[in-house]
């Protein structure tokens, strides 16, 4: 599957209707997955350390 995220302006007008446009690609790509790709993966919580 090729997913690829709609290109960002460097500085957006208006960041909430960016994450509202950001959640609502995710929310379709996650729709579109098989359930057996997502079945059994634990959601994400808390804070990430990301390194």
């Amino acid at each position: 599957m090729t997913a690829s995220l709609a290109l960002m302006p460097l500085r957006p007008d208006d960041p909430d209707a960016l994450v509202a446009a950001e959640v609502a690609e995710l929310e379709a790509l996650a729709a579109s997955l098989p359930e057996d790709e997502i079945d059994g993966v634990p959601p994400v919580q808390g804070p990430q350390e990301w390194e």
